[in-house]
């Protein structure tokens, strides 16, 4: 049996379903130009259906980020395509491949030759 150990990522489950619905919206459109017969409220339905959901879906991903947020297990959320990350494992990347405090190389007084000509 396979388990799953990363969270579901709702933004994304959301991200779809908003895609879904903007090709509903546009079949809603031609059938309102009256490009495709029959009537228009089915897939005006279809789209509110669509945007309703994945409205709710986003609320669902802010409302699970809120309460990671309450307990001791943060977990960061930057985008719907990839699952959260536990606070740990950024610092960690930080630490690893982020320098905190590196110098900064001073502008050459001179300045090459490309800077003198000009």
């Amino acid at each position: 049996m396979r388990t799953n150990t990363q969270p579901k990522s709702h933004g994304f489950i959301g991200y779809l379903i908003l895609l879904l619905g903007f090709v509903s919206m546009g079949v809603f459109l031609l059938t309102l130009a009256g490009q495709f017969g029959g009537s228009a409220w089915p897939s005006g339905t279809a789209m509110v259906v669509l945007f309703v959901l994945a409205v709710a879906a986003f609320r669902l991903q802010l409302a699970q980020a809120a309460e990671s947020q309450r307990g001791g297990d943060v977990r960061v959320y930057t985008d719907p395509m990839t699952p959260p990350l536990y606070r740990a494992q950024v610092e960690r990347y930080e630490r690893t491949y982020r320098r905190k405090g590196h110098t900064v190389t001073p502008e050459p007084t001179e300045g090459t030759r490309l800077y003198k000509a000009a």
